[in-house]
């Protein structure tokens, strides 16, 4: 009831929105057998986590290339780090497990596909008080050093907002961009401080032939977060072409200041000389 005030409150019908970690009947009889009443909420958690990865019960796999809700990742058995978290949010509070969304540090990985780069962050769930957190570990995926003393609590309505940010990079990869762009903005009108919805916005205008929109929604996201490196890399892209040079190497500049793991930022330049 309170996520329905919220989404009401951004002026949006709740009809209209999807909520990943939503579960139908079917899911939420799974999650009544599967998890004992009784137990330590610790014990009760792990019969969780063992029913939805054991091979003999559910056996999620890991799977990159789609978000899906709750549902999705029930029905087909694979998710990504924030498909799980939806899933395993969902049937954690069914349990009466008050479970929540936790984005984790600045850890981020790297793909390249034709001009786009793929930046990926990692969001996980948690339970407990910050002094005594219990961090869901989905090690499923790629096996990358997470620092999760450094995962911070994030609302219901940004973890909604980054489905539809992963949902628009998806299909700017397929290549669907007006559903890309509908996704992106449906982010922001949850949670106008996601970043990378702002990138992602404004790679699906650049394709789309929008230059100055574009360059409106790269700028967006570094207010939101100035040292969001994919957005100065954006940037550049956008000014180049339109003859402002020394724009773009001000905002290169700008990315070796703030500094970069990302190791497609030396090829880039690289293939710029």
């Amino acid at each position: 009831a309170e996520l329905l005030e919220q989404l009401q409150a951004r002026g949006l019908d709740p009809q209209g929105v999807t909520l990943p970690a939503e579960l139908n009947d079917k899911m939420k009889r799974w999650v009544l057998q599967s998890v004992p009443k009784f137990g330590s909420d610790g014990e009760r958690l792990n019969f969780l986590l063992v029913g939805l990865l054991s091979d003999r019960r559910l056996g999620i796999t890991y799977e990159a290339g789609y978000t899906g809700t709750a549902e999705e990742v029930f029905d087909s058995r694979k998710a990504n780090c924030l498909s799980f978290s939806h899933l395993f949010v969902g049937m954690a509070r069914e349990a009466g497990l008050a479970s929540y969304y936790l984005r984790v540090g600045d850890i981020e990985s790297y793909e390249q596909q034709g001009d786009l780069v793929i930046v990926s962050g990692h969001i996980t769930a948690g339970y407990g008080e910050p002094t005594n957190r219990q961090v869901l570990e989905f090690n499923l995926g790629p096996e990358l050093d997470y620092d999760y003393r450094r995962a911070d609590p994030i609302s219901d309505i940004t973890a909604i907002g980054l489905y539809y940010t992963n949902r628009a990079a998806e299909l700017i990869q397929q290549g669907e961009l007006d559903r890309a762009l509908a996704a992106t903005e449906r982010a922001l009108e949850l949670d106008t401080e996601l970043a990378v919805a702002w990138v992602n916005r404004g790679v699906a205008l650049r394709r789309l032939g929008r230059w100055e929109e574009a360059e409106i929604s790269y700028r967006k996201a570094l207010d939101h977060r100035p040292n969001f490196v994919p957005a100065y890399h954006d940037l550049e892209v956008v000014l180049r072409p339109q003859g402002r040079v020394h724009e773009a190497q001000r905002v290169a500049a700008r990315v070796e200041g703030v500094g970069t793991r990302n190791p497609l930022h030396p090829v880039r330049f690289g293939e710029e000389s």
